[in-house]
């Protein structure tokens, strides 16, 4: 039962960051944990422990992360969402593909 008192609190305290939902993320509440979804394909999800808690990746058994409190489990929920919009930010766009546009850049 502490252990879903403390996955709430969790959900709250990334529920209350509105960047996580701009970024394109959202959270589920999870039969155990906090899911973590980036459009409709789950990420992750949190566990709450005698430790603190354990980030399983979606479709794992094995915890990729384990941090001490909340507050260092939002802190890596957001590290995750900046990759994800670093990553994209990288990603050529169609539309340069498209058009005839070469993603790399040649020097003059």
């Amino acid at each position: 039962m502490e252990e879903k008192r403390r996955e709430q609190g969790l959900h709250d305290r990334l529920a209350a960051i509105p960047e996580i939902e701009a970024a394109g993320f959202s959270l589920t509440d999870e039969a155990q944990g906090v899911g973590v979804m980036r459009g409709a394909v789950l990420r992750g999800r949190w566990l709450a422990n005698a430790g603190g808690f354990s980030w399983y990746p979606a479709g794992s058994e094995v915890a990729t992360r384990k941090v001490r409190t909340d507050e260092d489990a939002v802190y890596e929920t957001l590290r995750m969402v900046l990759t994800s919009l670093e990553v994209m930010r990288r990603r050529p766009r169609d539309n340069d593909m498209h058009h005839g546009h070469s993603p790399v850049r040649r020097k003059a």
